[in-house]
């Protein structure tokens, strides 16, 4: 392929990262996204149809892609559940491309319109097999988002599959919130639910591959407390990012979103946020 028929030509040989990424924003009920493409890379900012969750994926390290060619900035509407079927074809030691072309450079149809079309080209060199598929696009309403400023008190750090573990745990009590707390480097996750409570405590050691790391932003000595309730569902669909990235990295201020970090790869990272809960339930 030559660049010059592009606006847009990526490619990747981690095409897992990006089913992965697809369909945790399809899980996540977020089922149509705008793609921001430019030379500094692949952005994503979107909210649920529920206005509960939030995600924020912004793949920059573009030196980590096999190659990255950007002629000029372009933004193409997606399906998020029709990209995800597409993308579960890949295998995981196949070279993706991310292409869109450009419209100056086609033959105009006979209507005279020349849009500018996006595509995936899917190649496997051990097979001489390549195929390449032009996605339709659609439409989607520029939600008027910021980009989410996590200047948070506090930074936590553990293993993603830990996490992930704590959540499943949880859901096993059959509860709909989940209460998180931290207090002087003592961090703790509550729920109550049809088959009981239960409440992890999860704290610093010495192994440092296991253990958690806070990290605090001002000089009140961690005497704040933290006391946020979630949904539970939320954080359930969130630690479905364990397949991306081996570390996870919470976000936690009182009266404020949580939010969950995991890397894409080494392509970038993906935030994901949900909207607490103003009071404890009722039943507590």
């Amino acid at each position: 392929m030559e660049d010059c028929k592009y606006l847009v030509k990526i490619e990747t040989m981690q095409p897992s990262a990006f089913k992965s990424l697809f369909n945790i924003l399809k899980e996540n009920n977020i089922l149509e996204a705008n793609l921001t493409i430019s030379e500094t890379g692949i952005e994503i900012l979107e909210m649920d149809s529920n206005h509960i969750v939030i995600a924020h994926v912004l793949l920059n390290m573009v030196s980590n892609f096999d190659s990255f060619y950007c002629k000029e900035p372009v933004l193409i509407g997606v399906d998020v559940t029709n990209l995800t079927k597409i993308l579960k074809g890949i295998g995981s030691k196949e070279m993706l491309t991310l292409f869109a072309e450009d419209p100056t450079k086609q033959v105009e149809s006979s209507d005279g319109d020349a849009s500018v079309k996006f595509g995936l080209l899917i190649e496997n060199a051990n097979k001489g097999q390549s195929s390449k598929i032009f996605v339709d696009t659609i439409d989607v309403n520029k939600a008027t988002l910021e980009v989410p400023y996590l200047d948070y008190p506090y930074q936590i750090q553990m293993p993603s599959s830990d996490l992930q573990s704590i959540v499943g745990n949880l859901k096993n009590m059959s509860g709909e919130t989940v209460k998180i707390t931290l207090h002087k480097e003592v961090l703790k996750f509550y729920t109550k639910g049809d088959n009981g409570t239960l409440e992890t405590v999860r704290c610093r050691t010495n192994k440092e591959d296991n253990s958690i790391k806070i990290t605090s932003v001002g000089s009140d000595g961690g005497s704040t407390i933290i006391e946020l309730y979630v949904k539970l569902n939320n954080l359930i669909e969130f630690t479905k990012c364990t397949s991306l990235a081996n570390m996870v990295t919470m976000y936690l201020q009182n009266d404020a979103p949580v939010f969950l970090e995991y890397d894409v790869g080494n392509l970038g990272f993906i935030r994901l946020g949900a909207s607490t809960l103003k009071n404890k339930p009722e039943n507590w």
